[in-house]
């Protein structure tokens, strides 16, 4: 899946898989739990994976982004 992100004013294209389960605890009421694996992060303008130099907290912003995207589906 492609997704496009904004973080810190920078744009950039995320490459991922997503593994959403719902009602992960088997409660019936249970949060939906995404796991979410990166294959790339590019910038716009380059195709060169970014993803070993992210720091882990624009990682979280990412994932967070693509959550929410995924959320909204």
């Amino acid at each position: 899946m492609l997704l496009t992100v904004k973080v810190n004013g920078v744009k950039l294209d995320v490459y991922y898989t997503c593994q959403k389960t719902d009602d992960s605890y088997g409660t019936g009421d249970s949060p939906t739990q995404y796991e979410i694996d990166f294959n790339s992060i590019e910038t716009l303008t380059d195709t060169a994976n970014m993803l070993s130099i992210i720091s882990e907290e624009v990682l979280m912003d990412i994932e967070q982004a693509v959550i929410n995207f995924e959320s909204e589906k």
